[in-house]
């Protein structure tokens, strides 16, 4: 009788083991590689479940970045989270010193914070305090759950005639409606150039 008892015992486990075994060779050819930060955001499958936000619409051939192309040093971005009963328009001091992208960002801060923006998500990208050698635009903006990944286009600073007439504080901002985003919790800000490396890493609280 225990012998009867011990063969079951032992037939029992030895089917249990094999279907481990059987259910890791499944999820072994199921199993789809790693994605690198570039490829991220251009593979189907993720790309499948991504809200556009904004286009931009931009002649890719117009700005194309060359691989390897260094990004400007001042380079800079940030996200302002705006409720309501903003003003119409905000005073700014035009003799205020700005000489690093951080006064950069805290002057756009309160310059963004007008009725214009009222209940929005205002991502702001800048080259920094310096004569532009570049030009730069958001490409565009995608929501991938509680990831909004931000595509910065620049143009080849070499390719940028240099000149008296250019811009010394260049800067741009696309203002998302928050009823578009998640209503609570984290969002990740991913801000990456257009061949998808990466420039920054964010996180914002969401509460509204």
């Amino acid at each position: 009788m225990k012998f009867k008892n011990v063969c079951r015992l032992f037939g029992t486990v030895l089917s249990v083991m094999m279907l481990c075994v059987a259910m890791t060779g499944e999820a072994a050819q199921n199993e789809v590689g790693l994605l690198a930060d570039g490829e991220l955001f251009v593979a189907d499958r993720v790309n499948a479940g991504a809200k556009v936000l904004y286009d931009g619409k931009l002649d890719k051939a117009q700005w194309a970045l060359p691989q390897g192309t260094a990004v400007p040093q001042g380079f800079g971005c940030a996200a302002f989270v705006y409720g309501k009963n903003l003003p119409q328009t905000v005073s700014i001091d035009n003799n205020a010193t700005i000489s690093k992208t951080t006064d950069m960002i805290q002057v756009a801060r309160t310059k963004y914070a007008v009725a214009a923006n009222a209940n929005s998500l205002v991502v702001y990208v800048t080259t920094g305090p310096s004569a532009a050698e570049t030009d730069l635009a958001i490409s565009s903006v995608k929501l991938y759950g509680r990831l909004l990944n931000v595509v910065v286009a620049m143009k080849n600073p070499n390719a940028i005639q240099k000149n008296t007439m250019n811009t010394m504080f260049p800067e741009k901002t696309v203002a998302i409606p928050l009823k578009k985003l998640p209503r609570y919790g984290n969002l990740r800000l991913r801000f990456a150039d257009t061949n998808g490396q990466a420039l920054a890493n964010q996180e914002i609280l969401l509460a509204r």
